[in-house]
């Protein structure tokens, strides 16, 4: 799996998927509220990892621990695929 380490926030994609301390997260959105000074950046865990709570960063930490996978992920023991569609489980 080829992983390619964040330099700039602003590449950071809905679309695409992060490792971060060895878990598999999605970026969400970019909290930037007047009242706390600077920016955070919100991730959740995909289906199916260990953690199951939403990750907030800062810039500086985006920076140190986030890395872009560039290819997919290949499929658990509960995925099941079908040409252009992905199947998880309910339990």
């Amino acid at each position: 799996m080829n992983e390619t380490k964040i330099y700039d926030c602003t590449a950071l994609s809905k679309r695409k998927i992060y490792r971060i301390n060895s878990t598999f997260y999605r970026y969400r959105y970019c909290d930037d509220s007047p009242g706390i000074g600077h920016e955070h950046y919100i991730f959740e865990p995909l289906a199916g990892q260990q953690a199951w709570a939403k990750l907030i960063l800062t810039k500086s930490k985006v920076r140190a621990k986030v890395f872009e996978l560039s290819e997919a992920l290949p499929p658990t023991k509960n995925t099941a695929a079908f040409e252009k569609a992905i199947q998880l489980p309910l339990f």
